[in-house]
């Protein structure tokens, strides 16, 4: 992927841009191989927020394009700097999540479902998560084992 005079940087300054998209964003190119980002691979954004998302290769020269839930999981809008960074991540063994917006009666097909739905999806303690139950969660916290 890269070639021996390419340097690889560890950040990089993008402006926010509008994206109708589920859960992953859309950076320039050259910004990924500056970053050593391959398409699919995590990426940290850094707003007035900290979050992270699945990365996918734009042909906006200067920017990185992400949905609305990824825009307030960073605290940012569109037309806004944001620092983006190779995620360092790790899968996460228990993550506890509560709505936003109401009460549910939960069993253990629902638990089933809501794990299928968060499975593989990048989450940051704080993050709001689109599950479709017509409700909103906010991650309260995540466990990760130490290697």
């Amino acid at each position: 992927m890269f070639r021996k005079n390419e340097k690889k940087i560890k950040e990089i300054k993008l402006t926010v841009l509008d994206l109708n998209s589920s859960g992953f964003v859309r950076i320039d190119r050259n910004a990924m191989k500056k970053l050593g980002i391959n398409r699919g691979g995590f990426v940290e954004i850094e707003g007035r927020r900290k979050t992270v998302a699945i990365a996918y290769e734009s042909k906006e020269k200067g920017s990185i394009q992400m949905n609305v839930i990824i825009r307030k999981n960073a605290m940012v809008n569109v037309g806004d700097r944001v620092i983006v960074r190779k995620a360092d991540v790790r899968a996460a063994n228990i993550v506890r999540l509560a709505p936003t917006s109401m009460t549910l009666t939960v069993d253990e097909n629902f638990i089933a479902y809501i794990k299928k739905r968060l499975i593989n999806h990048p989450l940051v303690t704080g993050d709001i998560a689109n599950i479709p139950v017509r409700t909103l969660y906010t991650i309260h916290r995540t466990f990760c084992r130490t290697r």
